[in-house]
């Protein structure tokens, strides 16, 4: 396990990433839990559920077009436009701290994880060989959640200091991450490299891209089945990020000194990722993703169930669910990258993306719904949806298992 870890972390682009991700994540514990309860606090739950649906309806369509585009214009293009956005949202708060201010960081915030989120997938699985993918993979993954749980800690100490002085933070935080990554090395050998490109033909080139939109068709059903999951996931992490910091602190009386802790501790219990690259090694990509999904569903549930002042049930339900959720971003990144060839990879994450994100359009304003009967019902809905897509992960695993036999079989038999 250890020389697999090592074996990954010594390749330049993983050792880019995961220390850009670092720094990324500590500033992005303002995104995950702070910005929510403001905005919340500025406006209303209607408020801000408008200004995640916008945030998702503007995102949608650019995750799949930056998949496109990485697949014939390059990955590292794209990873450094992402950094560039999260830098000058960080600067127009730190300038102007207001509750239309926030809404924009809401918004251009989105649009960032939306254009990097399938190119930093692809880049990752690019990097290192097969059989090291999912430690490359939980590499990251844990540099994120320690850098998340500083974060955190950081914020809940600065909390009651104002906006602009964690605005101020981050905005060096993403800067230097930006630096990182353009260091970064190249893993698609594209086509359209060179300053003296003709314009028409470049105007070609691009919209002959997006003709790799028609191959996704040829991943068959497990490509539905992946598309079906990544709409119930969307929902439900959409529903849990913008909901359940709000359900903390104003239905189970949670203070945000709390709130903050419970993000920061169960940040520290994701470390126990280190152990999901030999995991996913020893079950495979696609049981260690159901088993996520259970462990993802379960503790959910249980959080509306708890009276009020439940600080450390709290926080022993949300650390097996964020741990969870580590282990499902590895072992669902790493099942995508099997299934599907270098040539439309990007365009897959992109496309599965893309739906995430109009499932996420419906969820905020599924939640005010939800929040007009009961904010019990938030982390009920939320879990029945993990649920869902945990039975949804059976009929993929019929059907790869289908698609397997049939490629082993000669070619005209019956």
């Amino acid at each position: 396990m250890l020389r697999g870890y090592l074996s990954a972390l010594t390749n330049r682009n993983i050792a880019l990433l995961a220390l850009s991700s670092m720094l990324l994540s500590v500033s992005g514990a303002f995104f995950t839990w702070m910005l929510p309860i403001a905005v919340a606090k500025l406006g209303s739950a209607i408020y801000l559920g408008v200004a995640y649906t916008a945030a998702y309806a503007v995102s949608a369509p650019l995750s799949l077009v930056s998949g496109v585009l990485a697949d014939s214009y390059g990955r590292k293009p794209l990873m450094v436009l992402s950094a560039s956005i999260v830098a000058a949202t960080y600067g127009l708060v730190l300038l102007h701290t207001s509750a239309t201010t926030l809404s924009v960081a809401v918004v251009a915030l989105t649009v960032s994880s939306a254009l990097s989120a399938p190119v930093a997938s692809s880049l990752v699985a690019e990097s290192v060989e097969a059989p090291l993918r999912g430690y490359a993979f939980t590499l990251t993954n844990f540099v994120s959640s320690v850098s998340l749980a500083v974060g955190s800690f950081t914020l809940r100490v600065l909390a009651g200091r104002g906006l602009r002085e964690v605005a101020l933070i981050t905005l060096t935080l993403s800067s230097l991450s930006l630096s990182l990554r353009l260091l970064l090395r190249e893993t698609l050998a594209t086509e359209h490299r060179g300053a003296g490109v003709h314009v028409a033909s470049g105007v070609r080139s691009f919209f002959k891209s997006f003709g790799k939109i028609a191959e996704l068709w040829s991943l068959g059903l497990p490509y539905v089945y992946l598309s079906v999951m990544a709409v119930l996931g969307a929902a439900s992490s959409t529903l849990y990020s913008v909901y359940m910091p709000v359900y903390f602190n104003l239905e189970l009386g949670l203070p945000e000194g709390d709130v903050g802790l419970v993000y920061t501790i169960a940040s520290l219990a994701s470390l126990a990722v280190l152990l999901v690259g030999s995991l996913v090694s020893a079950l495979g990509a696609l049981r260690s993703l159901q088993v996520a999904l259970l462990f993802m569903a379960l503790p959910t549930v249980s959080l509306s169930l708890l009276p009020r002042g439940s600080l450390v049930a709290v926080l022993a339900l949300v650390s097996v669910s964020t741990l969870a959720s580590a282990l499902s971003q590895v072992s669902g990144s790493t099942l995508v990258s099997d299934l599907t060839s270098q040539s439309i990879r990007g365009t897959v994450f992109g496309s599965l993306a893309l739906v995430s994100l109009i499932a996420s359009i419906a969820a905020p304003p599924l939640g005010v719904a939800v929040l007009s009967l009961s904010r019990r019902l938030i982390p009920a809905l939320t879990g029945g949806l993990l649920a869902l897509s945990l039975a949804v992960s059976v009929l993929l695993k019929r059907s790869v298992m289908v698609r397997e036999v049939s490629k082993s079989l000669p070619k005209g038999s019956g």
